[in-house]
Parts: C-alpha cells; sequence; structure tokens
C-alpha cells in the first residue's frame, strides 16, 4: 500500500496522525540490492500487511524472522511467505523462521 493512512478517533475526540507509507519493494527499489540475506519484521500485528508489499523482495532474500501478534496476522503472513518460496524452518513463542526453499 502506498499513499498516506491516517488514525482518526473523531468520535473520541483524540487526536488525527498520517503516516506514509509505501511498499517495501519500493522503498528497496532505489538501493539496486542483490541479495539479502535477512529481512526481519516486527510492526505490532501488520506483519501481513507489510509482507504484501514485498514480493521482488523476497526472490532475494535468504531469511524473514517475524513477530507474530495474533492468530489472523500468523495465518496471512504463512501464506504470503510460502507462495513466495520461503518455508517456515523455526516456530517458537511468537517469532517465525522462515527460510528460502
Amino acid at each position: 500500500m502506498e499513499g498516506t493512512q491516517a488514525l482518526d478517533s473523531a468520535k473520541t475526540g483524540a487526536q488525527t496522525t498520517k503516516f506514509l507509507t509505501a511498499r517495501v519493494d519500493t522503498v528497496l527499489a532505489p538501493h539496486h540490492l542483490t541479495q539479502i540475506d535477512l529481512l526481519k519484521v516486527d510492526i505490532e500485528g501488520h506483519a501481513a500487511k507489510v509482507l504484501a508489499g514485498a514480493g521482488k523482495t523476497f526472490s532475494i532474500t535468504k531469511n524473514v524472522i517475524l513477530e507474530i501478534h495474533s492468530e489472523a496476522e500468523l495465518g496471512e503472513s504463512e501464506a504470503i511467505l510460502v507462495n513466495s518460496g520461503l518455508r517456515m524452518r523455526n516456530f517458537r513463542n511468537r517469532k517465525l523462521w522462515f527460510v528460502k526453499k
């Protein structure tokens, strides 16, 4: 997802915070990387959203470690990584380690 995201709490009277967002592939493209040994993702329950924007990145990534905060995040994240050619190597506590097949 690219653009601006906002957390708006108008109903509660809280402040609105806006975030600029960009896909992982878009952020890394200018760096012309040919290999990534380890990609670590820990963004408090939104791993699947990050992983969905990293398809090209996975083609050069050897290992992905992510921290999971819910069953839904686990299922969505695992599906994205497996479909991208990675397999789960280890799962301990809330941390998952995927490696290139």
